[in-house]
């Protein structure tokens, strides 16, 4: 039996320009686990959580004025788990089944609300070839 673990946190800020009229700021959080129950039977496990935060550097009569789009301000979450079961076959080829969870919101105080917003399931089977 082996495992590993790892975790990351980044940030990063963006600065507007005229197409955007939008600093924004995103927080990005990682978690992943791998283990190996045998030589060839092994469990992928990932958890995502992202952050995105917008403010607005123009009023909206300044961005009406200058003909660009206008969103006020807003965030945008993304939260995933993905969990995932491989078997090895040969060390070039395995079979897998996964499951995965993603849910996205989007709130924007200004001709959004929370429309674009959405959570999914995704169930898969496959086979991976590596050379």
């Amino acid at each position: 039996e082996k495992s590993f673990v790892s975790a990351g946190f980044s940030m990063q800020i963006q600065q507007s320009d005229l197409a955007t009229s939008s600093d924004s700021e995103a927080y990005t959080l990682n978690f992943n686990w791998d283990h190996q129950f045998t030589e060839k039977f092994s469990v992928i496990q990932s958890f995502f959580i992202n952050l995105a935060i917008f403010t607005p550097q123009l009023t909206q009569e300044q961005a009406a004025n200058a003909r660009i789009g206008y969103q006020g301000s807003g965030q945008q979450t993304t939260v995933t788990y993905q969990c995932r079961f491989a078997y090895q076959f040969f060390p070039y080829l395995s079979a897998e089944a996964g499951w995965s969870y993603t849910s996205y919101g989007s709130y924007f105080d200004v001709n959004n609300g929370d429309g674009n917003s959405f959570t999914r399931n995704q169930v898969y089977l496959g086979v991976r070839g590596t050379y």
